[in-house]
């Protein structure tokens, strides 16, 4: 049927592959990240969520275009077989909106934990390093009780030595606005999986979707705030977003999809929470900001954790993929 969900042994999974689709992903995501705050929201005076709406907005036409090129040329050919299309099932509809809604909390989060004045690498910490907890729920069902309760309690003490916790000058709101945008990774994380086990064309044109829905949300939300959608722009500006929605949104989900086909959901979460020690480098080049000592220690002690983890993943008790969902 089409838009079934498959179902997989974890001899389906090809672990390597997928481990450097994910590192890929996250990767893309921070550079995008890295651009979006440093020539979108610092540079130029615009209003932060206007501005993220219009780039979601972009990213969402390119992502409708990509997904549903097969549907276009069809219209105009009317030979061969139909595309491939995603089905607006009762089921489909709501995990649109859920995802949607997801897309909405955690771009909008991240977006003003980037204004608040915290650095670009101690929020793509805390962003990458929350879904690492989903392996925790894995570890439990397993019997492997130790590192359930262990392996979240040494993420929060990396994630506080990176933000320096202790330092009255690290930016409370920011780790705030950082730890939402990493939980709404995680609830998406735990939602999504029924539609990338869709077929790939279908697994697609969702995401075309939400995203769409995203921007829509985005938008009302910047209105709703007071924000401007008119004054500051530019073409400067347009492409400048348009280069972060094909790096930090277009790319990114485009290999999202294919990632979590090819390994279990807690492996995947292991494999982006890998990514923060990557911010040290990128916000230095960026932003100009050397590391600090507490930063390169808590960023190193969380992705020892992340290798830990992928190691005693490998110890795990093997299941289907419909036992882990």
């Amino acid at each position: 049927m089409e838009n079934a969900v498959s179902r997989k042994s974890e001899t389906d999974y090809n672990y390597p592959k997928g481990a450097l689709y994910a590192l890929s992903e996250s990767t893309a995501k921070l550079l995008g990240r890295s651009w979006f705050k440093v020539h979108a929201l610092q540079s130029l005076q615009v209003a932060a969520l206007a501005v993220t709406a219009v780039e979601y907005g972009l990213a969402a036409m390119i992502l409708l275009a990509l997904a549903y090129q097969g549907q276009i040329w069809y219209l105009f050919r009317r030979s061969g077989d139909r595309p491939q299309r995603l089905r607006f099932t009762r089921a489909n509809l709501a995990n649109l909106a859920i995802i949607g809604l997801l897309n909405v909390g955690g771009r909008g989060s991240a977006t003003l934990a980037l204004t608040s004045g915290m650095a670009l690498a101690s929020v793509n910490a805390i962003g990458f390093a929350i879904p690492i907890l989903l392996f925790s729920a894995e570890a439990w069902r397993a019997g492997l009780r130790t590192a359930a309760i262990s392996v979240p309690l040494l993420v929060a003490t990396g994630l506080g030595v990176t933000i320096e916790v202790w330092d009255m000058k690290s930016s409370i709101l920011g780790a705030v606005f950082a730890i939402v945008n990493g939980s709404f990774g995680l609830l998406y994380l735990v939602f999504s999986r029924r539609f990338v086990d869709m077929p790939e064309k279908a697994s697609d044109q969702f995401q075309a979707l939400v995203t769409l829905i995203g921007a829509f949300g985005i938008t009302v939300w910047a209105l709703l705030a007071g924000e401007s959608l008119t004054a500051g722009w530019s073409w400067g500006l347009f492409f400048t977003l348009l280069f972060v929605a094909g790096m930090g949104t277009v790319l990114p989900r485009f290999i999202h999809t294919r990632a979590r086909k090819m390994v279990p959901d807690g492996f995947y979460a292991i494999m982006v929470s890998l990514t923060p020690l990557m911010g040290l480098p990128v916000d230095w080049v960026m932003e100009g900001k050397v590391p600090t000592f507490w930063q390169i220690l808590g960023m190193s002690l969380i992705s020892t954790i992340a290798l830990g983890v992928a190691r005693l993943k490998e110890q795990m008790p093997t299941k289907t993929a419909a036992e882990e969902r």
